[in-house]
């Protein structure tokens, strides 16, 4: 009996295990997925969960240096100042949006390109972000002169002249100084006496206005020194390699072989010397300092770059370098630029600015500078802001840091190098460039109609 009923028991066991195997072959036919599977397409074999093909990579972020590489020393045409396409070395496309404002490139490119000059350059930005509205050049077929750090800075460095001695020497716009000689020349003589001392008498802001050279000179020799200079140049971001998703060159300044030679300071101060060099971008971010509160920005003109499969890339962002001075030096030097572009050496080209419809609507301050650089030929700078009045509409609604410049404001640079062969100034373009701008959305009836009457005249001497 006992082994009849281990022989039952066994059977039972065999006709379980083959009730499993069937349930199971029965499971598998009707398509029920197996532990382990994923359920497959209808009619196809199930989708196994950990083999599926890998997920794309993630984007690969781009860094502002590897992004000027790849864009390179490029001219932007207005038909690309939204968008424009490049590849990289493997043949992959990316989609750089800008942050240029079409209009105003276009405007920009016509004036540089039709001004007959050997080189020239035109950059507006928003100083309250460092965002790029337009960057043209023209002169260089391989690349941007807008990028080009080569120019001589001539006068223009008065802005950082100024700015040290009112933070390091008490100045300010009212100051009286005193001075010997012409106004846009510069001699050992004029340096004879002590800073206080001359045959003229003036105040630091009509000096500027003026780009009085022997006031600079004494300025540097006298009351700011070698480390004065070499430290407010630092601070504006000369011999910096400043990060732009183009390449840009550095603007350099040399204190020589000996620091320590009052005319070669003197020379310096008041930018009457060929080894200052600035480029047109950094000099539009010099003039933004008088409405930033004293912030430098840092450059941008790439707003995202996205890859094939529209994943971003790199995003443009506002980033501020640093404090370039303070907000009372700021203020001062806002004033002084102001003084140039209505009864200094700006005059000549916006001397109407009270009767024109739209530059009446617009505070303006700028800085000229001339010299002849090593080959005999003119370098002719202006740089210069704008900011739309009180009562004024706002212009641009992309605002910045809090004490970033107004909204609708812009900083611009201008720079032409000719040799007598063109009437086309600096100022001229900066003119045009704010009637382009503004004219819209200050004046929408009267457009850019404003500039008419304008004749361009060539402005001789250094200043």
């Amino acid at each position: 009996m006992t082994w009849e009923r281990a022989l039952r028991a066994m059977t039972m066991a065999c006709l379980c295990v083959t009730m499993v195997v069937l349930v199971s072959g029965l499971a598998r036919g009707r398509g029920f997925p197996e532990p382990g599977l994923g359920q497959g397409p209808a009619g196809g074999p199930p989708a196994i969960v950990g083999k599926l093909a890998p997920p794309p990579p993630a984007p690969r972020y781009m860094a502002k240096a590897e992004l000027a590489d790849l864009i390179g020393p490029r001219e932007i045409e207005k038909a690309e100042a939204g968008l424009f396409e490049v590849y990289d070395s493997m043949g992959q496309p990316f989609f750089v949006r800008t942050t240029l404002d079409p209009e105003l490139q276009a405007q920009a490119l016509k004036m540089v390109r039709g001004s007959g000059a050997l080189r020239a350059a035109l950059v507006a930005i928003d100083p309250g972000t460092g965002r790029v509205l337009a960057l043209a050049g023209a002169g260089n077929p391989e690349g941007n002169v807008a990028l080009e750090g080569s120019f001589p800075a001539a006068s223009v460095f008065k802005i950082v002249t100024a700015a040290a001695a009112m933070e390091m020497a008490d100045f300010n716009a009212m100051t009286p100084v005193a001075y010997d000689g012409s106004k846009h020349t510069l001699y050992k003589a004029n340096l004879g006496k002590g800073p206080d001392q001359g045959l003229h008498r003036s105040t630091l802001r009509d000096s500027f206005a003026e780009s009085v050279n022997s006031v600079f000179g004494k300025l540097g020799a006298f009351s700011l020194g070698a480390g004065g200079l070499e430290a407010m140049a630092l601070n504006f971001g000369f011999n910096e390699s400043l990060a732009f998703e183009l390449p840009l060159a550095e603007s350099m300044f040399d204190l020589g072989e000996d620091p320590e030679d009052g005319f070669r300071l003197a020379e310096l101060a008041s930018g009457f010397n060929r080894e200052t060099r600035l480029s047109p971008v950094h000099g539009a971010l010099i003039a933004s300092v008088a409405l930033n509160g004293g912030d430098l920005y840092e450059p941008t003109v790439v707003s995202q770059v996205l890859d094939m499969n529209g994943d971003v890339v790199y995003r443009g962002r506002p980033k501020l370098l640093g404090k370039a001075v303070s907000l009372q030096t700021s203020e001062e030097l806002s004033v002084l630029m102001q003084a140039a572009m209505v009864n200094g050496t700006g005059r000549k080209r916006f001397g109407d600015a009270e009767r024109n419809p739209v530059l009446s609507k617009l505070i303006m301050g700028g800085k000229s500078g001339t010299i002849n650089d090593e080959n005999g030929d003119r370098v002719d700078w202006f740089v210069a802001f704008a900011t739309p009045s009180a009562g004024a509409p706002d212009a641009d609604d992309f605002s910045g840091g809090p004490d970033s410049a107004p909204q609708g404001s812009l900083a611009l640079a201008a720079v032409v190098v000719h040799d007598g062969r063109t009437n086309v100034v600096s100022q001229e373009l900066v003119r045009g460039a704010l009637m382009a701008y503004y004219g819209p959305r200050l004046n929408p009836k009267g457009g850019t109609k404003a500039m008419a009457g304008q004749k361009p005249k060539q402005t001789r001497g250094r200043s």
